[in-house]
């Protein structure tokens, strides 16, 4: 019997430590409760709140729209029919054909000579034409000098002296033909007249202060521009240059391209 209760009792205490081994427990380790019921509220929750922002967007959207359209104008298109008026064709007349016609060509002709007249003495002598111009010229000199100069001002009084002093036109002499005008004659120039380009243009009552550039070069009355080409005399508002035994006049500032 001794021996059997304490078979028992071996037996009991092999059962305890066999399951004492597997179950530890510390003793700063607490038991955390069973959160089975906070999940199934979280789900049956979360179903009611999705609805209630659906809602609420969708209020918030009709009153934003419904707040817009009462507080926006709108735009109203009025339609105004003007009368349409019938004007009858206005009355040009007879159109003319603008087409400019071709001008035709210059044409140069020879000079003729002065009429010469024979009178009894046998003695050939211009015709009293010629001595016209002479005469007015001098007749115009003479009313010139007869001015009083203290009746005028000094302004004008310097002017009409300076133009009294200033020398008459070159004049054709011996062989030298009629003076010709560069510009009206070009034509006749061309290929001819070397290139003569007047840059400046300085007049002065007094000869000796006269001057004009003529292709980067300054000359004076009586100097050589170019090869077969002389200055004549230097006008207010021209030049006269001698080139072929003619005399040519240039206006003051001209390009001549030769």
């Amino acid at each position: 019997m001794a021996n059997l209760i304490q078979s028992l009792e071996a037996s009991q205490q092999g059962y305890q430590a066999h399951h004492a081994d597997g179950t530890i427990y510390h003793a700063n380790q607490t038991i955390k409760p069973d959160s089975g019921w906070g999940k199934c509220a979280a789900l049956i929750a979360l179903p009611a709140v999705v609805v209630s922002l659906a809602v609420t967007t969708i209020t918030y959207i009709e009153m934003r729209d419904s707040w817009l359209v009462s507080n926006t104008g709108g735009v109203e298109v009025v339609e105004f029919s003007q009368p349409i008026q019938s004007l009858s064709y206005p009355d040009v007349g007879v159109l003319l054909d603008t087409q400019r016609l071709p001008i035709a060509s210059a044409v140069m002709k020879p000079v003729e000579p002065a009429a010469i007249t024979q009178i009894s003495d046998g003695v050939n002598t211009p015709s009293n034409r010629e001595g016209e111009p002479e005469r007015a010229a001098e007749e115009q000199d003479d009313l010139l000098q007869g001015i009083d100069f203290s009746t005028l001002s000094p302004d004008v009084a310097q002017l009409l002296q300076s133009a009294m002093e200033s020398e008459s036109p070159v004049k054709a002499q011996g062989n030298v033909l009629a003076q010709s005008l560069l510009t009206s004659d070009a034509n006749l120039w061309a290929g001819r007249l070397p290139a003569l380009n007047f840059q400046t243009h300085v007049y002065s009552s007094n000869p000796n202060k006269r001057w004009v550039k003529v292709n980067n070069t300054e000359f004076q009355e009586g100097s050589w521009l170019a090869d077969g080409v002389k200055l004549i005399s230097i006008e207010p508002q021209a030049c006269v240059i001698e080139f072929d035994n003619q005399h040519i006049q240039v206006p003051a500032l001209y390009d001549w391209q030769g």
